[in-house]
């Protein structure tokens, strides 16, 4: 049978978090490397569609954060998840690329497992490290994310392949799963589904499977991957939730992927199913496993990642974009046929800047 293979997260930084970021530098951190908490948010995956083609493109497996994951107090979007970070800011360059990043990982993944042991709870299955310099002069950011995931041994396999979640369930079936989903004041991120379409949180595992048997139990997930073929990331510490705690029951599993954040038209639904299984005996809980999770660069190698906003913050590219912009406005008003390139690499002394300055200044560009 073939294995798994997991879409990992995509970090996807909002501009709003490098402005909010700078303000808190300055006003807060200050010369402060201290951790704190942030929170980033996902939803079901998504694609669109090539005009030209017709073919369903996929878009990245996504997790966002913006200038609201340093509010402790926002608001949920509607129909997203949100997940727990840990953010880390350094001072300076050298201390950002010296930085002990396998201690920073293991304390973040040794917080999920001692999280499931303790607790037994799923609100911190999808936690994710964040670290940065902040080059607050250049406008430069650099930044690295984590999304931690335990590694299956031996690795999970798939019976068959994934297939569409209709060819399982009756549209019926899923309009009530869907139904279900939007009626809480927050979204599940992972979820059971017995064969009556009723659903439950993961943590109630044993008392709402109790009277099911396991061809009738579903544990389902919002799935932030668009891709047919590869489940997204948090279904990779979701199985290890549950083969840590129900190991008895759960060496094989039927999945549900979950990625209709609307009821589709002609019942053509995105969501997905497939029944994994894992093979060896239970796993010892006395011993943490090994994990992964640092996001590759764009030349798609382990590293950090640079956001310049420069363009966008800096005060003299922005005057300089303001300037650009008053002249093709005069070109299109007063003289159509102006040079602006000729304009623009002319340099002139005015001494005045008032009224006469600024009426001299036009008839020289003239």
């Amino acid at each position: 049978m073939p294995i798994v293979q997991f879409a990992p997260f995509s970090s996807l930084v909002q501009p709003s978090f490098w402005h909010e970021l700078t303000n808190i530098k300055i006003d807060v951190l200050q010369l402060s490397d201290a951790a704190i908490p942030i929170t980033g948010s996902y939803s079901v995956g998504r694609s669109v569609t090539d005009r030209e083609s017709g073919k369903e493109i996929a878009l990245g497996c996504n997790l966002s954060i913006g200038s609201e994951s340093f509010d402790k107090e926002a608001k949920t979007v509607p129909g997203s998840i949100t997940t727990s970070g840990t953010f880390k800011n350094y001072n300076t360059i050298e201390e950002f690329k010296a930085a002990d990043k396998t201690t920073l990982f293991n304390e973040e993944v040794t917080k999920i497992w001692d999280h499931i042991i303790a607790t037994r709870d799923t609100s911190c299955l999808n936690n994710f490290l964040i670290i940065t310099f902040a080059d607050l002069k250049k406008y430069k950011y650099y930044y690295w994310f984590a999304f931690p995931a335990f590694v299956s041994k031996p690795a999970w396999e798939i019976s068959d392949d994934w297939q569409s979640a209709s060819k399982e369930f009756s549209a019926e079936l899923l309009i009530k799963i869907h139904d279900q989903l939007k009626s809480r004041p927050a979204t599940l991120p992972f979820f059971l589904v017995r064969e009556d379409a009723s659903i439950a949180p993961v943590e109630e595992f044993s008392a709402f499977f109790a009277s099911t048997s396991p061809s009738s139990q579903t544990i389902a997930f919002i799935d932030p991957s668009p891709n047919p073929s590869n489940p997204g990331w948090p279904l990779r510490n979701l199985l290890a939730y549950l083969r840590t705690l129900y190991p008895q029951s759960t060496s094989s599993v039927r999945v549900l992927c979950w990625r209709d954040a609307e009821i589709p038209p002609a019942s053509s639904w995105k969501s997905r199913f497939g029944v994994v299984q894992v093979r060896g005996a239970p796993p010892n809980n006395d011993e943490r496993p090994s994990a992964v999770g640092w996001e590759k660069n764009p030349q798609g190698k382990l590293g950090p990642r640079l956001a310049d906003l420069a363009p966008m913050m800096d005060p003299t590219r922005l005057a300089d974009q303001a300037v650009d912009l008053n002249l093709k406005l005069m070109r299109w008003r007063i003289l159509p046929s102006l040079d602006l390139d000729k304009i623009s690499a002319t340099k002139c002394l005015l001494l005045g800047a008032g009224t006469l300055g600024c009426y001299v200044a036009r008839t020289l560009m003239v």
